[in-house]
């Protein structure tokens, strides 16, 4: 690891080579392996940890001209303003750089961490905050034991590990539970509701612990024109997790009608079925799926409100009856749903090779 402590706008690496060391909060620098003569010490709690030069594009964050930064934290800044005059807390950043990319993305992280510890407490046993990004060690188990519970996974057990593992990364994310409430919307209103229901709205997305697992691909065609079928076997039992909104429509009597409001838990516990993906030839953009049959579903719809919603039998029936009608209407064939590869930007396929981005 190299190091300085300059503050240029466009920083330029120094020749300065350390044999770095993190113990909790504190990074040592020293002249070698050996440990034996200590060239400096940072307080990485006392800084925030950034990449530099910031706003990099994701492919040249980890590249080896850039450095991780170190900055004083304001509330470090502040108590040194009150001992020392004319205090400049910009005079007291450090830029650290790394041998190779894989080496600086482990200490970063690492560093990230340290920043976040308490200054002056060296104990082994006090946690700092948990990242909700972080995945559950049960999501973790559950990707375990489906890779290795049958002989089916042996084909595609690598590329289920690869899938499941950056579905890892990403479940909690806003970004993702975003982007299921929106496919959600657009498939709800395309289905006729009851008409003992007024609208449906998400309330809430929880993705579940795992993804789809693929097993017993088939290659079934690749034309010379760029015409791609291939089958698989499909198996969910992730526990994605939809909570609804609705009014109910009650008939009291012959002439008055009350409604009732409803907050209804909607769980896909399991999914399995024989699945087409499709690519058609150029210009597409995009990837087509469809089961060649209903598939087997396990769902469990239940009240979230109150105990009394429990006597409305019929309404989670006709719930559970059109998000059947939904899968038969979008993803049964000869119907398909689609997710786009490449971003066409509204021109519905990719053209001379290349689409431009329109200009903001």
């Amino acid at each position: 690891m190299e190091g300085s402590s300059n503050n240029n706008k466009y920083h330029k690496r120094t020749k300065d080579s350390f044999f770095a060391v993190l113990k909790y909060n504190t990074l040592f620098m020293y002249e070698s392996e050996r440990q034996l003569d200590c060239k400096g010490i940072i307080i990485v709690s006392n800084h925030d940890v950034t990449i530099f030069p910031e706003q990099l594009p994701d492919n040249e964050i980890f590249t080896k001209v850039s450095s991780i930064r170190f900055t004083k934290k304001p509330s470090i800044c502040a108590e040194m303003a009150v001992n020392l005059e004319n205090n400049n807390c910009s005079n007291n950043n450090y830029y650290l750089f790394c041998d190779t990319g894989v080496e600086k993305e482990d200490w970063y992280f690492a560093l990230q961490r340290s920043s976040k510890l308490e200054s002056n407490d060296n104990s082994t046993d006090k946690q700092i905050n948990k990242d909700k990004s972080l995945f559950d060690s049960f999501a973790m188990n559950h990707l375990l034991k489906t890779l290795y519970s049958n002989d089916d996974h042996i084909q595609t057990q690598w590329l289920n590990a690869i899938l499941g593992r950056i579905f890892l990364s990403v479940y909690k994310t806003q970004a993702v539970k975003n982007y299921f409430i929106r496919k959600l919307v657009r498939k709800i209103k395309k289905v006729k509701k009851p008409g003992f229901l007024s609208d449906i709205q998400i309330k809430s997305v929880d993705v579940g612990d795992g993804i789809p697992y693929i097993t017993n691909p088939e290659l079934v065609k690749l034309l010379p024109d760029g015409d791609l079928d291939v089958d698989i076997n499909l198996n969910y039992t992730g526990g994605f997790r939809v909570e609804i909104e609705t009014e109910a429509i009650i008939s009291v009597t012959g002439l008055k009608t009350i409604k009732v409001p409803l907050v209804l838990a909607v769980v896909l516990r399991g999914l399995q079925g024989k699945m087409l993906l499709r690519i058609k030839s150029p210009p597409t953009n995009r990837l087509w799926m469809g089961f060649y049959e209903m598939p087997k579903l396990d769902l469990l719809i239940e009240p979230v409100v109150s105990e009394t919603q429990l006597k409305f039998a019929p309404v989670i029936k006709a719930i559970e009856s059109k998000i059947h009608e939904m899968i038969m209407d979008s993803l049964v064939l000869p119907n398909m749903d689609d997710t786009s590869f490449f971003n066409s930007f509204g021109m519905g396929g990719i053209y001379e090779g290349e689409v431009e981005q329109p200009k903001q």
